[in-house]
């Protein structure tokens, strides 16, 4: 029988650390999808291990992912073989740090250590398809194949030859999707020994100077030392915006009714025992259409009113070629926005628009969606 204490107190405290892991803590991945296994069973070791995971995030509290500019995307896979399921660890990078990556148990046992490697890898192509894609919608598409560093030589091998043989003949073909991609030139597989493959910390526990020499490379943190220049050859415009107020700015459409009880207290009454509704003449916070519509009010004013583009990979990135040759990208998250233009008079004429009709406070990239930011520009600061 599980602790009654820990069973309601460890699942609070690993739900807060799984908040942090998706932004920035690579460093952190396979730890903390090994503590969301135990959620409904948890243990006094596993407890003690969020402590320690915990810890060490506030330890390296200043340890984030940055980005240099570079041009280039690369992505690394690999697995561990197990009696039971697999994990999967996978990586992609591009401008010098990772912008996507996973640990995650595998659906099913592998019979071999190929069998989890090709597994691992198609779960890694499919991710490389959604980045090929948004980066295409970003001015930048990527024309040659994306390398996929694999350190399993029979899951190169596998990935390429489409012929059926005894010991792979068996493998469901949703995990053979990494051939298809291959044959249409999306993703070219390489080999990478164990040594240099840097998503091996994504799915074991490893020496801590290894654990260093992955995460310095995922995280990019040579180039915070100096290695790779100094700040201040950029020139993008990066600043992040709260929508005022945004669920009571969402707009019903002809005919749309919501309809809600009054709160409790004098405003709660009741005619011939039936208690009495308010018809509402805007959307509510706690209502459970309020985001659904709040959404819909925000698409329709960038989409239909200012015209941007919104993509087809991810519903929340919008953006717009303006009138003097440059662009504005802005990205949404509910009422949370982060714009990314060449500090352009075009890109404030379009901010002062969604301003007049949403109400926005606009300010320097220095946080967004909890996350510490700090744009290397020499113009604006940014937390460390």
């Amino acid at each position: 029988m599980c602790d009654p204490a820990l069973l309601k107190s460890y699942p609070h405290k690993v739900g807060k650390i799984v908040y942090a892991m998706p932004a920035s803590r690579v460093d952190c991945s396979h730890t903390i999808g090994l503590l969301t296994r135990c959620l409904t069973f948890p243990t006094a070791a596993m407890d003690k291990a969020a402590d320690r995971c915990l810890a060490f995030m506030a330890q390296h509290a200043d340890h984030g992912i940055t980005y240099d500019g570079s041009d280039g995307l690369v992505a690394y896979v690999d697995s561990d073989w197990q009696v039971d399921c697999s994990t999967s660890g996978w990586c992609i990078c591009y401008g010098g740090g990772a912008v996507s990556y996973g640990s995650k148990r595998q659906a099913c046992i592998a019979l071999s250590s190929t069998e989890a490697e090709i597994m691992a890898a198609s779960a890694a192509a499919c991710e490389i398809l959604y980045i090929r894609g948004l980066l295409a919608e970003m001015g930048a598409p990527q024309t040659e194949p994306t390398i996929l560093y694999v350190d399993n030589s029979g899951a190169v091998a596998l990935s390429k030859d489409l012929k059926s043989c005894q010991r792979s003949r068996h493998i469901e073909r949703r995990y053979l999707k990494i051939r298809e991609l291959v044959a249409q030139g999306h993703i070219k597989v390489v080999y990478k020994p164990t040594a240099d493959n840097h998503a091996d910390v994504l799915t074991k526990s490893l020496p801590r100077e290894v654990h260093d020499k992955h995460c310095d490379a995922l995280m990019n943190r040579t180039w915070q030392s100096g290695a790779h220049g100094k700040p201040g050859r950029y020139t993008l415009r990066q600043r992040t915006f709260d929508v005022e107020a945004a669920y009571l700015k969402g707009k019903f459409e002809e005919n749309e009714v919501l309809y809600a009880r009054p709160p409790v207290g004098p405003w709660r009454s009741f005619i011939r025992g039936v208690p009495v509704v308010w018809r509402l003449k805007v959307p509510l916070y706690g209502e459970a259409d309020a985001g659904r519509i709040w959404n819909r009010t925000l698409v329709r004013q960038l989409t239909q009113v200012q015209k941007f583009q919104q993509s087809q990979f991810d519903p929340c990135y919008f953006w717009k070629h303006l009138s003097d040759g440059t662009r504005l990208d802005i990205v949404m998250y509910v009422d949370d926005g982060y714009a990314v233009d060449a500090t352009s008079k075009a890109a404030e004429a379009e901010l002062k628009q969604l301003n007049d009709a949403f109400k926005l406070t606009l300010k320097p990239a220095a946080f967004f969606l909890g996350n510490n930011v700090t744009v290397h520009d020499g113009a604006q600061g940014g937390a460390p």
